[in-house]
């Protein structure tokens, strides 16, 4: 999902951890898989909107992903996992 990254909406198949990064509706559009029509649409969707929406889209898309995926926020993460497996342990 690098596209989010540069603040560009996107459409993506609804597989994998696409649903994890891509807020449907807000950041781009989720279209179920095996459906080319569906995805068709979606792509026609996105690319009917005026330019401001989908600015606005990338922008929180760009967001979403600094807020949750940066490379500080998953090392907090990493750190909260291990801190409650440590606590389970009583160390």
């Amino acid at each position: 999902m690098f596209v989010l990254l540069y603040g560009q909406p996107i459409v993506a198949i609804d597989v994998g951890g696409n649903r994890e990064v891509v807020r449907d509706g807000e950041t781009g559009f989720l279209v179920p898989p095996k459906a080319p029509v569906a995805l068709a649409d979606a792509m026609l969707r996105l690319m009917s909107l005026p330019e401001e929406e989908r600015r606005r889209m990338g922008e929180a898309g760009r967001r979403y992903i600094e807020a949750n995926y940066s490379l500080d926020r998953v090392v907090e993460m990493w750190e909260e996992l291990y801190r409650e497996l440590l606590s389970r342990k009583g160390i």
